[in-house]
């Protein structure tokens, strides 16, 4: 039970250390084929196949078709905040130190969305991709809180059990010490009652010896 809580400790700390604000940042990286500019943001808590997992739902809720290659591809999204236009939408998480560096690149068409260029579509994608990296960073932890809370729960119970335990041997304790207090007394009234019969036996002898010479006297 020590180690479990310890390991709890342990993990709450670890999450509460890295708690992070979440921010989106714009990078020239090498996507969707070429180099592009992209949108960038680190998801804590949550594990690569969760985050693509989630992406994929993501696009399809805007009507894409996904395919997931090197990269997640989602090809004709409606995204209408953004464009008139579908958009294709490149993807990739990368897995870094306990975290998940998710990229991001928009293509209006033959053009990719970058904040020099294309201003407020960029917002749009900053606030889209913002919303996501919170959201599944949230999840994630969530699932962690409910595991943590299921364990403090199973700990709680235990300790219940220890509890009724305890009660238990309290009771059968007190029981064994009331027959030993019984038993004692028995005890000692046997002890009384064995000088009581040696007395008895000794004085029944001295009856029969005088009865005996009594009959030895007889001639």
């Amino acid at each position: 039970m020590k180690k479990t809580f310890l390991a709890s400790v342990i993990l709450l700390t670890s999450l509460f250390v890295s708690a992070q604000k979440i921010e989106v940042k714009e990078d020239n990286v090498k996507i969707g084929g070429a180099k592009n500019p992209a949108l960038v943001v680190t998801i804590y808590e949550a594990d690569k196949s969760t985050v693509e997992k989630a992406w994929k739902s993501l696009m399809k809720d805007y009507g894409a078709k996904v395919t997931n290659k090197d990269e997640i591809f989602a090809d004709n999204a409606t995204i209408k905040d953004m464009s008139a236009n579908t958009v294709d939408v490149y993807a990739t998480a990368e897995e870094k130190d306990n975290t998940i560096v998710f990229t991001v690149a928009f293509d209006l068409g033959g053009a990719f969305v970058s904040s020099s260029t294309h201003s407020d579509q960029y917002k749009v994608a900053e606030k889209l991709v913002r919303k996501f990296a919170v959201d599944v960073s949230k999840e994630a932890v969530e699932a962690k809180l409910a595991a943590e809370k299921k364990k403090q729960k199973e700990l709680e119970s235990d300790l219940a059990d220890l509890v009724k335990e305890k009660a238990k041997l309290t009771d059968a304790i007190a029981e064994y010490n009331k027959k030993i207090a019984d038993a004692q007394k028995k005890i000692e009234t046997n002890t009384t009652d064995q000088d009581a019969a040696t007395k008895a036996i000794e004085t029944q002898t001295k009856a029969v010896e005088l009865v005996q010479k009594k009959l030895d006297s007889i001639k």
